[in-house]
């Protein structure tokens, strides 16, 4: 239990889940380790794993199948076209 005073009139009695004889570093200490293994580690983990995703997916989408030939097939069919409007042209 700990008490804060307000002022000479009115102090405040609550509860402290740390043991005042430990001191502050032990408080800190357990805040910012539970705040590593709770929620900064596993949010760095996340970020990783979602930037590998991200760069399976840009990698992959160069390789999709059918999709090279089918720009080729419409550069082919462009030339084509455009040599048919030539005047004799070929």
């Amino acid at each position: 239990m700990q008490t804060a005073v307000v002022n000479k009139d009115v102090t405040i009695d609550f509860c402290y889940p740390f043991p005042g004889e430990w001191g502050p570093d032990y408080a800190r200490g357990i805040v910012l380790g539970k705040f590593l293994a709770y929620y900064a580690v596993p949010l760095c983990i996340i970020g990783i794993f979602y930037a590998l995703i991200a760069r399976h997916l840009i990698h992959s989408a160069k390789h999709v199948p059918g999709e090279t030939q089918g720009t080729v097939r419409q550069v082919r069919a462009e030339t084509c076209n455009r040599d048919h409007k030539r005047p004799g042209g070929r």
